[in-house]
């Protein structure tokens, strides 16, 4: 229960078949004052589930990340918007900071907060490679905020930003075919991102580039120190590089053969069920 005169919460979660993890998400905001649902056309029981905890569930086509999240911060009424993924769950300490910082008076100069986020792989926390604190744009104030629509899931924030301390959590991938399809989910989109920005590549950067991030994370950023999920965690940051620029050659080819321009795109085309 909150106390003291904290400003009304909205919490929003955009989801597409996510019946896996849908209640445990909105379990972990039971504490706000609102939640709103987006849902992208669910095949599972997603949408039945989601009406368990509030009758604010919208049900619209996939538009892309940024497009849904906007419609979502539309249709909330609170002063402060608290996003959320269907895979990532706010803890007790994390939701009391978040409180206590809402009802202080410091939060009024302020129009969002970073949150440290922990990413659970095979249920394990990653704690190196890079992958924690991982801070991310959780908390806005209604009017402060909007998402880019022309990348992936970027925030666009007016105001000075507070960066907070306990973290929250992030099931990032629980088999190998969870992560395979975020991976090649993501690569689509930033392959095709490479070619709309005019970007240059070559075989260096197909060669040698996914090399280096496997150093970078592994052995530099000590990802060798969570065991064998930091090193498999490793190789799909390589592997998501090598996908990246094998798709950009893949496109590249495909446009050079058809002497037409690539498809534009302002957004990422799969759901947030492959996220």
């Amino acid at each position: 229960m909150k106390v003291g005169p904290v400003p009304k919460i909205s919490g929003l979660v955009i989801t597409l078949n996510e019946e896996r993890h849908i209640r445990k998400c909105l379990e972990s905001l039971s504490w706000v004052d609102e939640i709103i649902v987006v849902d992208s056309e669910s095949r599972d029981q997603t949408v039945a589930i989601a009406k368990e905890f509030t009758e604010l569930v919208y049900i619209r086509p996939w538009p892309g990340f940024p497009v849904q999240r906007n419609f979502g911060i539309s249709k909330a009424t609170g002063q402060w918007i608290l996003v959320l993924d269907a895979d990532e769950r706010i803890p007790h300490e994390a939701r009391q900071e978040i409180l206590t910082w809402l009802e202080s008076s410091e939060a009024d100069d302020y129009a969002a907060a970073l949150v440290p986020r922990k990413n659970f792989f095979f249920g394990k926390w990653i704690q190196y490679g890079g992958a924690y604190p991982d801070p991310q744009y959780r908390i806005f104030r209604k009017g402060k905020v909007r998402y880019d629509e022309a990348t992936l899931d970027t925030p666009l924030v007016s105001g000075p930003i507070k960066n907070l301390t306990n973290p929250f959590d992030h099931l990032t991938g629980e088999t190998v075919a969870d992560r395979v399809r975020k991976i090649s989910r993501e690569t689509n989109y930033k392959a095709r991102t490479l070619l709309e920005r005019s970007a240059r590549a070559s075989w260096v950067d197909i060669l040698f580039r996914p090399i280096v991030n496997f150093v970078k994370f592994y052995i530099l950023k000590q990802g060798f120190r969570d065991g064998i999920e930091g090193y498999i965690q490793s190789g799909f940051a390589s592997f998501h590089t090598f996908l990246r620029y094998a798709k950009y050659f893949e496109i590249l080819r495909q446009r050079q053969n058809t002497n037409g321009p690539i498809k534009q795109m302002t957004s990422d085309s799969s759901g947030p069920g492959e996220r």
